[in-house]
């Protein structure tokens, strides 16, 4: 009996471990796993969404559920182009994977817009 006991035991461990091993070592939004939230990630999004055929990770597709209902939807998509437009959301469970998200350009991101231009 002590023996299945320990088994048991050695098995539920050994899958709690398994678990954390393949649980959150992503970013939120980070869809092409590259390290970084940025507009190559909304488009394989969009992508994968118009069910173009495309190569996303196991990894990718956790990344790609920033609301974090396990879903993976075009709710997602606009969560995440809000956040790189530096609207104030946050992405996945409620903490920001960045403080800005990498636009790859330097810069401010602000875009000047004349005033002739603007309609009323």
């Amino acid at each position: 009996m002590k023996k299945i006991l320990i088994w048991v035991l050695l098995a539920v461990m050994l899958f709690c471990s398994l678990i954390s091993v393949f649980a959150a070592d992503f970013k939120y939004g980070d869809i092409t796993c590259d390290g970084s939230v940025n507009s190559k990630d909304a488009v394989l999004l969009a992508q994968y969404l118009a069910q173009w055929k495309v190569n996303i990770s196991e990894e990718g597709l956790a990344a790609a559920d920033v609301r974090k209902d396990g879903v993976i939807n075009s709710k997602d998509a606009v969560l995440l182009a809000q956040y790189l437009a530096r609207w104030n959301v946050q992405l996945g469970d409620g903490s920001t994977p960045s403080t800005k998200p990498d636009t790859g350009e330097a810069g401010t991101g602000d875009i000047e817009v004349p005033a002739d231009d603007i309609i009323y």
